[in-house]
């Protein structure tokens, strides 16, 4: 079964209760996105595996709307209140909340359990701070760009490799009256995604890292040729010319439809297209700038931990000790369009879990995302910043804008 689209109220709470156990004698609350019937299966599939191995703890899930979701954690972690464990999102963005004294150390866990074997170390480091760790990482994702096939075949048109194909591409499909690129950006987060690429193509994983921790100039040589490669797009017309006031979501009819080329967005995306055009929508990745360029691929991670302040630390911990094992792992994924950070999971054979696998296993390295990276004073203006890039398309402008900020947030210099 498919996705049904729209709103949902900021708060969608899901309790099940099952009759065939003996009655539960606590309840643990776990609050995670709730946007679509896929998450709303989600919930359904973890209350009724839990089930199974912990009968005496009923999960209380409290669903949030994405557009609300990090603002409301916040408000529930500063009051001291909200539910027992929360879904969020790996590296500083966890961090964060753990320097606030926010997050549960599960480093018994972590140890009781081996996890640093049944993670990759670029995936581990995400989760810890000063040598423990903070939470379970369920899942990540690359992002692709998806592209209607049926179209393509149609004109005759092959998936590119290169950039300088990758323009081409965009010309023809400009001639023939079909926006070449669909974005929606009302939430700029979708934005970054333009950046890092461009940057991780052109220079590599070790330039984009100190990029992101404000060790490079944004008047930088190398930056300013970032934006100007990401300006050649916007001067040419290839971007939908209705983003600013779309969601991501918005613009994805009109790839279905073959009224546009392509689409950058992650994964998650596969499990929200509708399964009348499933088969004629496929991916390819970000296209190659500079030969020879290692092969970094943006793949976020989403984790679960608990709140310090919950007063159910035992339940809590046996539902994160549940959350990292395959089978839990798999049935996350399942409805999230995301995969499992473990080694040797395994996942449903389709073609978008196939490739979304190749994807990540041959990539050299994966960066976690721009948001999730960057402090967050410095990633809510600077996501500001490249909305307006997206309309005024000036280097400088936006270049000295970044660089001030940078100066301002990370005081380095």
């Amino acid at each position: 079964m498919r996705a049904f689209y729209g709103c949902y109220p900021l708060y969608l709470t899901v309790s099940l209760t099952f009759s065939a156990f003996s009655s539960p004698t606590e309840t643990l609350t776990v609050g995670w996105l709730n946007d679509n019937v896929n998450e709303r299966y989600l919930i359904s599939d973890i209350e009724q595996e839990f089930a199974k191995v912990a009968p005496d703890i009923t999960l209380n899930a409290v669903g949030v709307h994405t557009d609300k979701y990090k603002q409301q954690v916040v408000q529930w972690l500063n009051a001291g209140e909200g539910p027992d464990v929360l879904y969020w999102y790996g590296d500083e963005r966890l961090r964060e909340l753990v320097r606030n004294e926010w997050v549960s150390d599960i480093s018994d866990i972590w140890h009781a359990h081996q996890l640093n074997d049944a993670f990759r170390v670029s995936v581990s480091s995400q989760v810890s701070l000063d040598g423990r760790f903070f939470a379970i990482p369920v899942s990540h994702y690359p992002w692709s760009f998806f592209y209607n096939a049926e179209l393509f075949d149609a004109l005759g048109f092959t998936a590119p490799n290169t950039w300088e194909e990758f323009l081409l591409l965009c010309q023809a499909l400009k001639e023939k009256g079909i926006t070449p690129i669909a974005i929606g950006y009302d939430a700029p987060w979708v934005l970054t995604s333009w950046l890092e690429f461009i940057s991780l193509r052109l220079y590599g994983e070790s330039f984009h890292n100190e990029l992101l921790s404000g060790r490079v100039s944004y008047k930088d040589e190398r930056v300013i040729q970032v934006f100007r490669l990401w300006k050649v797009l916007i001067d040419k017309g290839y971007f939908m010319d209705t983003g600013e006031n779309m969601n991501w979501y918005d613009p994805m009819p009109y790839l279905y439809r073959g009224l546009a080329g392509v689409t950058l967005i992650g994964y998650f995306l596969s499990s929200r297209i509708p399964e009348s055009v499933e088969a004629k929508i496929r991916t390819f990745s970000f296209p190659e700038l500079n030969h020879g360029q290692e092969t970094i691929e943006l793949a976020p991670l989403d984790v679960f931990f608990i709140r310090a302040s919950s007063p159910k630390q035992k339940a809590a911990r046996r539902f994160l000790t549940f959350m990292a094992t395959h089978k839990a792992q798999s049935r996350f994924n399942l409805h999230a369009g995301g995969f499992s950070p473990l080694e040797g999971s395994e996942h449903v054979p389709n073609y978008f879990n196939d490739m979304g696998t190749k994807q990540l296993n041959t990539a050299e390295g994966t960066s976690p995302y721009f948001d999730r990276v960057v402090p967050n004073e410095f990633a809510t203006s600077a996501m500001t910043l490249l909305k307006d890039f997206m309309k005024s398309a000036d280097v400088a402008s936006t270049t000295d804008r970044l660089e001030a900020l940078r100066l301002e947030v990370y005081k380095l210099d």
